[in-house]
């Protein structure tokens, strides 16, 4: 994603997806940090926010049925 024009991925998102090479691990961290952007949203009193995933929309759904409890 970040070779896309326009997309801004933080360092520190970076980090910590390479923090490993298990792709497995690496799915659960991006998760996390999506499930960590949806709690700011909402603290900061958004509307709504748009989620993609490069390559399915179950990551989408995994993160919102599994992590905004």
């Amino acid at each position: 994603m970040r070779d896309v024009p326009g997309v801004v991925v933080p360092d520190e998102v970076v980090q910590r997806l390479g923090a490993t090479d298990d792709v497995e691990e690496q799915i659960r961290i991006g998760q996390q940090v999506a499930a960590e952007q949806i709690h700011h949203i909402r603290d900061e009193g958004w509307s709504g926010l748009y989620l993609m995933s490069p390559a399915s929309h179950r990551p989408v759904l995994d993160v919102l049925r599994s992590r905004l409890s």
